[in-house]
Protein backbone atom coordinates (compact mmCIF):
# COMPACT_ATOMS: atom_id res chain seq x y z
CA UNK A 1 0.00 0.00 0.00
CA UNK A 2 1.27 3.46 -0.96
CA UNK A 3 1.16 6.53 1.14
CA UNK A 4 -2.00 8.12 -0.62
CA UNK A 5 -3.85 4.98 -0.51
CA UNK A 6 -2.72 4.72 3.27
CA UNK A 7 -4.61 7.89 4.16
CA UNK A 8 -7.92 6.22 3.75
CA UNK A 9 -7.66 3.68 5.64
CA UNK A 10 -6.15 5.88 8.60
CA UNK A 11 -8.90 5.07 11.79
CA UNK A 12 -8.37 0.90 10.96
CA UNK A 13 -4.25 1.85 10.82
CA UNK A 14 -4.82 3.35 14.42
CA UNK A 15 -7.10 0.60 15.54
CA UNK A 16 -4.37 -2.23 14.65
CA UNK A 17 -1.79 0.04 16.60
CA UNK A 18 -3.95 0.64 19.58
CA UNK A 19 -4.52 -2.66 20.15
CA UNK A 20 -0.58 -3.24 19.78
CA UNK A 21 0.01 -0.73 22.20
CA UNK A 22 -2.92 -2.68 24.72
CA UNK A 23 -1.44 -5.89 24.51
CA UNK A 24 2.05 -5.24 25.16
CA UNK A 25 3.31 -6.27 28.35
CA UNK A 26 3.18 -3.74 31.12
CA UNK A 27 6.10 -2.89 33.45
CA UNK A 28 6.58 -1.25 36.67
CA UNK A 29 6.94 2.63 36.10
CA UNK A 30 10.14 2.21 38.47
CA UNK A 31 11.90 -0.61 35.96
CA UNK A 32 12.02 1.02 32.94
CA UNK A 33 14.65 1.89 30.16
CA UNK A 34 13.79 2.20 26.63
CA UNK A 35 15.32 4.42 23.82
CA UNK A 36 13.83 5.34 20.47
CA UNK A 37 10.46 6.78 19.43
CA UNK A 38 7.20 5.29 20.94
CA UNK A 39 3.79 5.69 21.96
CA UNK A 40 3.64 4.92 25.66
CA UNK A 41 0.00 4.22 27.94
CA UNK A 42 -0.16 4.60 31.67
CA UNK A 43 -2.69 2.05 33.44
CA UNK A 44 -4.39 1.87 36.71
CA UNK A 45 -5.95 -0.91 38.19
CA UNK A 46 -6.39 -2.23 34.71
CA UNK A 47 -8.00 1.06 33.57
CA UNK A 48 -6.15 2.90 30.79
CA UNK A 49 -5.56 6.46 32.25
CA UNK A 50 -2.79 7.97 29.87
CA UNK A 51 -1.31 7.67 26.33
CA UNK A 52 1.54 9.68 24.49
CA UNK A 53 4.01 9.84 22.14
CA UNK A 54 7.66 9.94 22.16
CA UNK A 55 10.82 10.64 20.13
CA UNK A 56 13.12 9.26 22.40
CA UNK A 57 11.62 7.85 25.13
CA UNK A 58 14.76 7.75 27.27
CA UNK A 59 14.04 11.07 27.72
CA UNK A 60 10.46 11.81 27.58
CA UNK A 61 9.59 8.73 30.28
CA UNK A 62 12.69 10.38 32.62
CA UNK A 63 10.22 13.53 33.07
CA UNK A 64 7.07 11.38 32.98
CA UNK A 65 7.49 8.52 35.53
CA UNK A 66 9.05 11.00 38.35
CA UNK A 67 6.37 12.44 40.71
CA UNK A 68 7.67 16.14 40.56
CA UNK A 69 7.65 16.60 36.80
CA UNK A 70 5.29 14.06 35.79
CA UNK A 71 2.30 15.87 33.62
CA UNK A 72 -0.08 12.94 33.83
CA UNK A 73 0.72 12.74 37.49
CA UNK A 74 -0.22 16.30 38.25
CA UNK A 75 -3.30 15.86 36.52
CA UNK A 76 -3.90 12.66 38.47
CA UNK A 77 -3.79 14.36 41.60
CA UNK A 78 -5.97 17.16 40.72
CA UNK A 79 -9.08 15.14 39.88
CA UNK A 80 -8.44 11.87 41.83
CA UNK A 81 -10.38 11.42 45.30
CA UNK A 82 -8.02 10.72 48.37
CA UNK A 83 -6.34 8.33 49.17
CA UNK A 84 -4.44 8.54 45.96
CA UNK A 85 -2.38 6.33 44.06
CA UNK A 86 1.92 6.88 44.12
CA UNK A 87 3.23 6.68 40.35
CA UNK A 88 4.87 3.19 41.00
CA UNK A 89 1.24 1.90 41.31
CA UNK A 90 0.60 2.87 37.13
CA UNK A 91 1.28 0.46 34.68
CA UNK A 92 3.49 1.20 32.04
CA UNK A 93 2.89 -0.20 28.22
CA UNK A 94 5.76 0.69 25.48
CA UNK A 95 4.89 0.37 21.81
CA UNK A 96 8.00 1.07 19.00
CA UNK A 97 6.20 3.24 16.69
CA UNK A 98 8.32 4.21 13.25
CA UNK A 99 5.26 5.76 11.80
CA UNK A 100 1.88 7.41 12.99
CA UNK A 101 2.90 8.07 16.81
CA UNK A 102 1.08 11.59 17.38
CA UNK A 103 -2.25 10.27 15.58
CA UNK A 104 -2.01 7.11 17.38
CA UNK A 105 -1.89 9.42 20.59
CA UNK A 106 -4.77 11.44 19.07
CA UNK A 107 -6.16 7.80 18.25
CA UNK A 108 -5.93 6.56 21.75
CA UNK A 109 -7.34 9.44 24.35
CA UNK A 110 -10.58 8.51 22.35
CA UNK A 111 -10.83 5.22 21.88
CA UNK A 112 -9.40 4.16 24.81
CA UNK A 113 -10.55 7.13 26.99
CA UNK A 114 -7.75 8.12 28.61
CA UNK A 115 -8.99 10.77 31.29
CA UNK A 116 -5.64 11.85 32.25
CA UNK A 117 -4.63 13.36 28.90
CA UNK A 118 -5.36 17.38 28.20
CA UNK A 119 -4.14 18.18 25.22
CA UNK A 120 -5.08 16.96 20.95
CA UNK A 121 -8.42 16.31 22.84
CA UNK A 122 -11.21 15.77 20.21
CA UNK A 123 -8.96 14.93 17.43
CA UNK A 124 -10.09 11.58 16.12
CA UNK A 125 -13.58 9.79 16.76
CA UNK A 126 -14.66 7.03 18.36
CA UNK A 127 -14.39 4.24 16.09
CA UNK A 128 -15.76 0.86 15.94
CA UNK A 129 -14.08 -1.60 13.71
CA UNK A 130 -11.65 -4.45 13.57
CA UNK A 131 -8.38 -3.85 13.78
CA UNK A 132 -6.03 -3.79 11.51
CA UNK A 133 -2.98 -5.34 13.60
CA UNK A 134 -1.44 -7.04 10.52
CA UNK A 135 -1.71 -3.54 8.68
CA UNK A 136 -0.13 -1.61 11.53
CA UNK A 137 2.80 -4.00 11.37
CA UNK A 138 3.18 -3.86 7.79
CA UNK A 139 3.03 -0.03 8.02
CA UNK A 140 5.62 -0.07 10.29
CA UNK A 141 7.96 -1.94 8.25
CA UNK A 142 8.04 0.16 5.13
CA UNK A 143 7.76 3.08 7.45
CA UNK A 144 10.73 5.06 5.50
CA UNK A 145 9.01 4.30 2.14
CA UNK A 146 5.81 5.69 3.49
CA UNK A 147 7.70 8.98 4.81
CA UNK A 148 9.41 9.76 2.00
CA UNK A 149 6.38 9.31 -0.28
CA UNK A 150 4.60 11.38 1.92
CA UNK A 151 7.36 14.17 2.38
CA UNK A 152 7.90 14.41 -1.87
CA UNK A 153 4.04 15.05 -1.97
CA UNK A 154 3.75 17.57 0.29
CA UNK A 155 7.40 19.47 -1.53
CA UNK A 156 5.39 19.16 -4.99
CA UNK A 157 2.16 20.91 -3.49
CA UNK A 158 2.02 24.29 -5.71
CA UNK A 159 2.37 27.36 -3.27
CA UNK A 160 0.46 30.59 -3.30
CA UNK A 161 0.99 33.82 -1.18
CA UNK A 162 1.11 34.17 2.10
CA UNK A 163 -1.75 36.57 1.89
CA UNK A 164 -3.78 34.72 -0.80
CA UNK A 165 -3.50 31.27 0.85
CA UNK A 166 -6.02 29.50 3.18
CA UNK A 167 -5.09 26.56 4.78
CA UNK A 168 -8.04 23.59 5.00
CA UNK A 169 -8.68 23.13 8.40
CA UNK A 170 -7.40 19.79 8.22
CA UNK A 171 -4.52 17.86 10.21
CA UNK A 172 -1.24 18.08 7.86
CA UNK A 173 1.90 19.50 6.68
CA UNK A 174 3.03 23.21 5.55
CA UNK A 175 6.01 24.46 3.90
CA UNK A 176 6.84 27.96 3.66
CA UNK A 177 8.73 29.22 1.16
CA UNK A 178 10.81 32.16 0.27
CA UNK A 179 12.65 32.91 -3.14
CA UNK A 180 11.62 29.05 -4.16
CA UNK A 181 13.35 27.83 -1.11
CA UNK A 182 12.07 26.05 1.78
CA UNK A 183 12.90 28.01 5.06
CA UNK A 184 10.23 26.16 7.30
CA UNK A 185 8.23 23.40 7.96
CA UNK A 186 5.55 22.28 10.14
CA UNK A 187 2.63 19.76 11.34
CA UNK A 188 -0.96 20.52 12.99
CA UNK A 189 -4.09 18.77 13.32
CA UNK A 190 -5.75 22.16 12.07
CA UNK A 191 -3.45 23.58 9.16
CA UNK A 192 -5.62 26.35 8.38
CA UNK A 193 -5.75 27.42 11.59
CA UNK A 194 -1.87 27.44 12.16
CA UNK A 195 -1.65 29.41 9.37
CA UNK A 196 -3.93 32.15 10.92
CA UNK A 197 -2.02 32.05 13.68
CA UNK A 198 1.38 32.65 12.11
CA UNK A 199 -0.25 35.97 10.83
CA UNK A 200 -1.45 36.83 14.21
CA UNK A 201 0.57 37.76 17.53
CA UNK A 202 3.82 36.47 18.33
CA UNK A 203 3.52 35.45 21.17
CA UNK A 204 1.66 32.34 20.01
CA UNK A 205 4.09 31.51 16.83
CA UNK A 206 7.22 30.35 16.74
CA UNK A 207 7.59 31.43 13.50
CA UNK A 208 7.10 34.46 13.66
CA UNK A 209 9.64 34.46 16.87
CA UNK A 210 12.12 33.00 14.66
CA UNK A 211 11.87 35.28 12.00
CA UNK A 212 12.34 37.85 14.02
CA UNK A 213 15.50 36.71 15.66
CA UNK A 214 17.21 34.60 13.76
CA UNK A 215 16.40 36.57 10.24
CA UNK A 216 15.29 40.78 11.29
CA UNK A 217 18.05 40.78 14.48
CA UNK A 218 15.11 41.52 16.96
CA UNK A 219 15.42 40.77 20.74
CA UNK A 220 12.32 39.05 22.12
CA UNK A 221 10.41 40.99 25.23
CA UNK A 222 9.65 40.32 28.12
CA UNK A 223 5.96 40.69 29.38
CA UNK A 224 3.61 39.01 31.78
CA UNK A 225 7.44 37.10 32.70
CA UNK A 226 6.91 35.78 29.13
CA UNK A 227 9.96 36.55 26.76
CA UNK A 228 7.64 35.77 23.87
CA UNK A 229 7.08 39.65 22.10
CA UNK A 230 8.36 42.05 20.33
CA UNK A 231 7.33 45.48 19.64
CA UNK A 232 4.79 46.53 17.55
CA UNK A 233 6.89 47.97 14.69
CA UNK A 234 8.89 45.10 14.93
CA UNK A 235 5.94 42.89 14.62
CA UNK A 236 4.92 44.93 11.51
CA UNK A 237 8.32 44.15 10.29
CA UNK A 238 7.54 40.39 11.00
CA UNK A 239 4.38 40.34 9.16
CA UNK A 240 5.60 42.21 6.18
CA UNK A 241 8.36 39.73 5.66
CA UNK A 242 5.82 36.81 5.67
CA UNK A 243 4.47 38.84 3.22
CA UNK A 244 6.38 38.15 0.71
CA UNK A 245 6.51 34.08 1.18
CA UNK A 246 4.60 31.62 -0.04
CA UNK A 247 2.98 29.13 1.16
CA UNK A 248 1.86 25.18 1.08
CA UNK A 249 -0.48 22.96 2.33
CA UNK A 250 -0.79 19.13 2.10
CA UNK A 251 -3.58 17.28 4.53
CA UNK A 252 -2.15 14.22 6.34
CA UNK A 253 -4.82 11.79 8.21
CA UNK A 254 -1.54 9.62 9.19
CA UNK A 255 1.92 10.34 9.31
CA UNK A 256 2.54 13.93 9.57
CA UNK A 257 5.16 13.80 12.26
CA UNK A 258 7.35 11.53 10.52
CA UNK A 259 6.81 13.52 7.88
CA UNK A 260 8.04 17.09 8.99
CA UNK A 261 10.76 15.41 11.15
CA UNK A 262 12.04 14.07 7.45
CA UNK A 263 11.60 17.43 5.73
CA UNK A 264 13.46 19.31 8.54
CA UNK A 265 16.52 17.04 8.33
CA UNK A 266 16.55 16.77 4.47
CA UNK A 267 16.28 20.54 4.02
CA UNK A 268 17.53 22.13 6.23
CA UNK A 269 15.26 25.08 6.69
CA UNK A 270 16.55 28.16 8.80
CA UNK A 271 13.30 29.06 10.50
CA UNK A 272 13.56 25.22 12.25
CA UNK A 273 14.85 24.89 15.13
CA UNK A 274 14.05 21.29 15.87
CA UNK A 275 14.56 17.45 14.45
CA UNK A 276 17.95 19.35 12.30
CA UNK A 277 19.72 16.21 13.11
Amino acid sequence: MNFVELQDKSDNLLAGGLACLLGAEPHSCLNIKFTGSVNYLLSLNGEARYIGEAKNAKFRLYSQLREKTSTFYRNYLRTSPVPVSPISDFELRILPVAFARKELEEFGIVNARCDLNRFHLGKRQLFDAEAAIAHWEEVQATARKLVCEGAERCVEQSSKPWIDAAGPNAPGIYVIRRGGQIIYAGESSDIGIRHETHGGQTYFSAVRRNVGRSLLGFELKVRNGKRKYFTEDEDEAVTAFLGECEISFTEISVGRLEIEEYLIMRHQPILNRKSKS
